[in-house]
């Protein structure tokens, strides 16, 4: 995302004068504003093009422009994306024996970034109407596992958006913590630094 945008913010500032003091962060500082107020059942990709326009806006850009950045970071964003070394062979030995699924408040749809096939469901928080942790998102995980809460093993790299509501709604929850974070309180879940690491926990 940060690449993409980057590339973004160079178009930015060769086709729009003052916009040279712009940065990533503000870009993305704005896309969160604009997520909040469009609410969950606002796609990334409508997200993201509000959020250009509303930039754009203020240095006297017109909607036009705004879309075609917003065409450009797209094609960026998903060309740029490559899953961590692990994901693929873990998806490999997992495939077979359980059902898999990708729940995201994202756009990173698996046909899109390398993982086409891999997935028996997917739950996008624009297509459900709500985004993470709200539980009702979870609700729709369990909905279209079609199996029980507690059936569920949930894997997530954020504390407050993954692992928290994953385990208020049941589920089994498993922390992939890449970074070595270390959290203030006790995590109630198994921790993970790889994938590799999953199947054995299964």
């Amino acid at each position: 995302m940060r690449e993409a945008l980057a590339l973004a913010l160079q178009t930015i500032r060769g086709v729009v004068s003052g916009a040279e003091s712009l940065t990533i962060a503000e870009l993305i500082a704005i896309r969160d504003r604009v997520a909040a107020e469009m609410g969950g059942g606002a796609s990334m990709e409508e997200i993201r093009s509000t959020a250009f326009e509303r930039t754009l806006a203020e240095f006297g850009g017109d909607s036009a422009l705004a879309a075609r950045i917003t065409e450009q970071y797209l094609a960026d964003r998903f060309r740029l994306t490559h899953p961590y070394e692990d994901v693929v062979s873990t998806l490999d030995v997992l495939r077979d024996d359980y059902t898999l699924g990708l729940a995201t408040n994202g756009n990173s749809y698996p046909d899109r970034i390398g993982l086409s096939g891999y997935f028996n469901f997917v739950v996008f928080a624009h297509e459900c109407g709500f985004r993470k942790p709200d539980p009702r998102f979870f609700d729709a995980i369990v909905r279209d596992a079609r199996c029980a809460a507690d059936q569920i093993t949930f894997v997530g790299d954020s504390l407050t958006e993954d692992i928290e509501p994953a385990v208020s709604a049941g589920f089994r929850a498993v922390w992939i913590n890449r970074d070595g974070r270390r959290p203030s309180e006790p995590v109630e879940a198994i921790e993970i630094g790889s994938l590799r690491e999953l199947p054995a926990l299964l």
